[in-house]
């Protein structure tokens, strides 16, 4: 009885180890992508911004212009 559970202890301690080992191997490259897309994002999102502050720019330019 004792081996059985020495076997069965020795099979849940192998278990969680290679659980940890997957979760570890994940977890950087799931807060890369994580972190890349939020970069992205927050830099398509200032893109967008700066290019609706340059057509503001231009039409006003332009309507000084005109006058």
């Amino acid at each position: 009885m004792d081996e059985e559970h020495g076997e069965s202890v020795d099979k849940s301690g192998r278990a969680r180890y290679m659980l940890g080992r997957v979760v570890f191997a994940i977890l950087p490259t799931g807060a890369y992508f994580t972190f890349k897309t939020t970069l992205e994002g927050r830099t398509s999102e200032q893109h967008r911004c700066g290019h609706l502050m340059r057509m503001e720019l231009e039409e006003h330019s332009g309507a000084n212009a005109e006058v």
